[in-house]
């Protein structure tokens, strides 16, 4: 997608005087005109814009019903419909939601959004007889892969052409989740435009009955924090009442409540406000998996977060979640960025206690694969963490055993000059690889760190060759034997 309206004109005037020059072009297929100007760099950027104006010059019919019909037919790539697209907005004047709304009707969405979807942020006026045929249009195709970034650019152009009041007063109470995902993309450019306007806006949806309209209040009340924290002191007795309506709600609230103690936790021991909001946040650590889950979404991406989030946090990985729906995913970029700040050893203690209180011990593999992020990360200081799983598995705790077991498996047997002051006996070797043996099915790696734990034998390996024996493990019997007639 191009978002620079002066390079399209320029992609799109190169098109027109390559026309000039090569104007046997015009009687050749889209394909074989694409593939003839895959030449220049400046040829490759270019030829999307040749086949656009091909299109466009080859409409014979421009009434909506036979432009959408003619459009569907058109075989080319994304930038050919993005710029043809481009052309009938600001050449043509086809208003762009008029041709998906009759494209919908002909159930022809998918063949014509791509060349609506990426020029609705160049809306240089907001037609309020679209506004809400075109969201209530968009209540079909929630699941498509594009549906995001047309709400997104939709807002985009809502937002430039100044018109928050003409859609909200389009609009009214919220109705459903199109809406809602509009007036949410819309949220912080309306109080970067005009706080005030924004903030009545917000008290009216505060006042409305749909959970809608209340869920649109809380995203408002987000967005007032960038400012200063009035707006949110002013109504949190609003606030207290919207969580005891509606769990909904409330999972909502979690992520403003974060950002205010994101933002004013300085002034922790001066603002009433504060204590009552961390009391709310305190009780997530027994909460639903959902409130926990909203919890760690919001502080995903932040490299440093206040002790009292931290601490929130940590309490948190000491309960279980619900039904073994722990959020690999969502603590993997937790456990990421915070390693940047805390010790290896800390980032090895969450992930054990994870590990642990959800029940990981024989699902091992999913617990490391659910955190590759940080598997990856501190797999880069691979002797460290193989010093810790064998340290790990030579304790007395299951979980210990089968979390050491898991990074074994993942960095196998390191042997240099950093770990080769490690030495183990006999029992203790065989004890790592009886782990290995029982609660692994990954059988040559097995045999490899059963042979290569014989660096670290403190002894004569009689009694490990023994064990190897009577496990039928040939392989490693046969290069013990190797091993011992070499020393």
């Amino acid at each position: 997608m191009r978002f620079d309206k002066k390079e399209i004109e320029t992609i799109l005037n190169n098109a027109e005087q390559i026309l000039i020059n090569q104007p046997a072009l015009a009687s050749m297929n889209l394909k074989d005109v694409i593939d003839t100007l895959d030449s220049t760099k400046e040829m490759i950027r270019d030829r999307w814009g040749v086949a656009a104006l091909l299109v466009v010059k080859s409409i014979e019919r421009w009434d909506l019903p036979d432009l959408v019909e003619q459009l569907s037919l058109v075989e080319s790539g994304d930038l050919t419909c993005e710029y043809v697209g481009y052309l009938l907005q600001t050449r043509y004047g086809i208003d762009m939601e008029a041709l998906l709304l009759e494209a919908d009707k002909q159930n022809k969405f998918d063949s014509i959004v791509k060349y609506v979807e990426p020029n609705l942020m160049f809306l240089t006026k907001i037609k309020q007889q679209y506004i809400s045929p075109f969201l209530q249009m968009l209540e079909n195709h929630i699941d498509s892969n594009v549906y995001y970034s047309v709400v997104n650019n939709y807002a985009e152009s809502i937002a430039a052409c100044d018109a928050f009041l003409t859609t909200t007063n389009s609009l009214g109470e919220l109705k459903g989740r199109v809406q809602y995902d509009l007036i949410f993309h819309l949220g912080r450019a309306w109080y970067c435009k005009d706080s005030t306007e924004a903030n009545r806006t917000m008290e009216c949806f505060m006042e409305h009955k749909s959970i809608w309209s209340k869920k649109a209040a809380i995203n408002f009340l987000g967005n007032s924090l960038d400012s200063d924290k009035t707006t949110f002191e002013l109504h949190f007795f609003k606030i207290e009442e919207m969580i005891l309506q509606d769990d909904e709600l409330w999972l909502q609230i979690i992520a403003v409540f974060v950002k205010y103690v994101m933002l004013y936790s300085e002034e922790a021991d001066t603002d009433h406000f504060y204590g009552k909001v961390m009391e709310y946040l305190k009780r997530l650590p027994t909460d639903s998996t959902k409130a926990k889950c909203n919890f760690l979404a919001t502080i995903r991406f932040e490299k440093e977060v206040p002790q009292d989030i931290q601490d929130v946090f940590q309490a948190i990985i000491l309960n279980p979640f619900e039904n073994n729906q722990c959020p690999l995913q969502i603590l993997d970029h937790i456990l990421y960025r915070q390693n940047k700040n805390n010790s290896f050893d800390n980032t090895m203690k969450h992930m054990l206690e994870i590990f642990r209180i959800n029940g990981y011990c024989y699902r091992y593999t999913a617990f490391f694969n659910g955190l590759s992020m940080i598997v990856n990360e501190l797999s880069k200081n691979s002797e460290k963490v193989f010093r810790a799983a064998l340290k790990y598995m030579l304790t007395n705790d299951i979980p210990q055993v089968l979390f050491g077991l898991g990074w074994l498996m993942i960095i196998g047997v390191i042997y240099n000059k950093e770990t080769n002051d490690l030495k183990f006996s006999n029992n203790q070797l065989i004890r790592i690889l009886k782990a290995s043996l029982y609660c692994s099915v990954d059988n040559l790696k097995i045999c490899n760190i059963a042979f290569q734990l014989l660096d670290f034998l403190d002894g004569a390996p009689e009694k490990y060759i023994d064990f190897c024996r009577m496990m039928h493990i040939e392989v490693i019997r046969k290069r013990c034997l190797r091993f011992q007639n070499s020393t």
